[in-house]
């Protein structure tokens, strides 16, 4: 009979250490992480950081950044790279995204990309006092995980940086208009485009109508429609959530 020799047994100490080098990973992955939030100037550029920084898969070639607006509709606030249409979703559909801030946790799963070609698709539900308000995804081949599926630190960088969504006042309000399925960042036309930038700038709409050789009636119109796609209803946070989709670059107001 043949008999096998059972590996050494660790001793405590090195269960110890081995514990406190994991913590101190954890650790550093947090405050990595923090730092992204703190260099960010917007969603967009979040989302950019995200996918070229160390914290990702090197294969990361892309990111998007939800709010959970308070019909329960997934609103596009950042997205950067490839990626996948997202228009019309809220958390009760058949969608990764959407299975993410149902289920609580972070769900990796694939879907079709714009392509048509499959991708595989990282979601991390962001809370707030143990609410989920908002959602990040990551996209890379199918095949390629993501170290961030296997850090216990998850829970931690879902509160961190549902704190940083809410602190840039990127959740939708109460009262912000319902925006359709057929509505959106993208439907904004190039007129309506130039007077978000205009508002940005401080502009009234009266000033507005005078460098565009509008009447003010027009320019009034082509706000409502700028927040009806943006999904806000005050110029301050028209300007805000343009600047963090990467519509615009700066915001006066």
């Amino acid at each position: 009979m043949a008999f096998t020799t059972p590996p050494p047994r660790k001793s405590g100490s090195e269960d110890r250490q081995q514990a406190t080098n994991q913590i101190m990973q954890e650790v550093s992955l947090i405050d990595d992480f923090v730092d992204l939030l703190l260099k960010a100037n917007s969603a967009s550029d979040l989302c950019r950081k995200l996918t070229h920084s160390d914290l990702t898969s090197a294969k990361t070639f892309g990111a998007a950044l939800f709010a959970i607006d308070q019909q329960a509709r997934l609103q596009l606030v950042g997205s950067y790279g490839k990626g996948t249409s997202y228009s019309g979703l809220s958390i009760w559909d058949e969608h990764p995204i959407s299975e993410s801030v149902k289920s609580g946790r972070y769900l990796f799963s694939k879907l079709r990309g714009l392509d048509g070609v499959e991708i595989g698709i990282g979601c991390l539900p962001l809370t707030k006092e143990s609410e989920p308000i908002g959602v990040l995804s990551l996209f890379s081949p199918m095949g390629t995980s993501q170290e961030l599926a296997a850090s216990t630190a998850l829970p931690v960088i879902s509160k961190v940086m549902g704190m940083w969504l809410d602190a840039v006042s990127l959740i939708p309000t109460k009262s912000a208009p319902v925006v359709s399925d057929t509505s959106g960042p993208e439907s904004l036309t190039e007129r309506q485009l130039t007077v978000l930038r205009l508002m940005a700038e401080g502009k009234t709409n009266a000033q507005i109508a005078q460098e565009l050789i509008l009447s003010e009636s027009t320019i009034r119109q082509e706000t409502v429609k700028i927040y009806r796609a943006l999904g806000v209803h005050a110029r301050s946070e028209a300007g805000k959530r343009a600047k963090h989709l990467g519509i615009i670059d700066r915001v006066a107001i």
